[in-house]
């Protein structure tokens, strides 16, 4: 059988979490809204494996990724982990959803989860057994290095990155969209995220920034990674994997100036969005 991609990916220490339930419910929600976005990427959806637990299989690594770096970015401040396996699977029945399923695809993504497992923080690691262990082992190198980029960041980064990810979708090939096909309900829950999973806390008085949200639900532009290198181009800068102007359209959602916005693309979200380029395209290339 041809080589297939599992995500397997859980919620760190939500079991001693006093809010527990409430994680569980907006990860439910999350998890539908990415199914429907991700479609034409998932050879089976994602799925809840146990109450903190999802699982999915995907067209390819990088798909996989990007799935979960945009649940990573929705549930925050809650953290997940996860583990990106490839390899065959036992058998594949058009009737059995992924926690039917099994073979050596689940078994690599368990195996890189476990290798994450200890260290109790965000991450992602990927798993594939081939003679090019090497490759692997620096694909992992580069995902602790995207993650402590990752960590460097402070809440309004976060959200910046969150709102130019809404508005310019990372894709393998422009297949990915988060708001044109999202009904009222889905538009009120992500602009719920962006409005109030960012606030800050001094002295134990929240900060809140504008309350005034502008999502729009029809001006998204997908950035096609796949696209995004081409032969014999040289020097790529960060700021090639931002699409122009966007700095305007993402102040207009939050309410802020555009230069407020573009510093903190200088000081990462820019490079964050070049990593991400550069690990989708790594991880499909192993599987050619």
């Amino acid at each position: 059988m041809n080589q297939q991609t599992v995500l397997i990916a859980d919620i760190i220490q939500s079991r001693k979490s006093e809010e527990r339930y409430d994680i569980q419910k907006k990860m439910v929600l999350i998890i539908d809204f990415l199914n429907k976005s991700y479609e034409s990427n998932l050879v089976r959806k994602v799925e809840i494996s146990s109450g903190d637990s999802f699982q999915g299989l995907f067209d390819s690594p990088g798909s996989a990724f990007l799935y979960i770096r945009m649940a990573q970015m929705l549930l925050y401040p809650t953290k997940i982990r996860a583990g990106i396996g490839v390899g065959t699977l036992d058998y594949m029945d058009k009737n059995f959803g992924t926690n039917l399923l099994d073979g050596e695809a689940f078994h690599n993504a368990k195996t890189a989860i476990e290798g994450i497992s200890s260290t109790r923080k965000e991450a992602v690691y990927f798993s594939i057994k081939n003679s090019n262990q090497v490759f692997v082992d620096s694909l992992n190198v580069m995902f602790d290095m995207y993650y402590k980029l990752r960590q460097t960041f402070g809440s309004n980064s976060l959200r910046i990155s969150l709102v130019n990810e809404l508005l310019n979708p990372m894709s393998v090939n422009g297949e990915v969209s988060y708001l044109e096909n999202s009904n009222n309900m889905e538009i009120d829950f992500i602009s719920e995220i962006v409005k109030n999973s960012f606030k800050q806390r001094s002295n134990h008085r929240e900060k809140t920034g504008n309350d005034l949200l502008n999502l729009p639900t029809n001006k998204s532009e997908p950035f096609i990674i796949s696209k995004s290198y081409s032969y014999g181009r040289k020097n790529l800068s960060s700021s090639d994997f931002v699409l122009r102007g966007i700095q305007d359209s993402v102040a207009n959602v939050i309410g802020t100036s555009r230069q407020n916005v573009q510093k903190y693309y200088s000081k990462g979200v820019a490079d964050e969005r070049a990593y991400t380029a550069s690990l989708v395209n790594f991880m499909n290339e192993v599987i050619q």
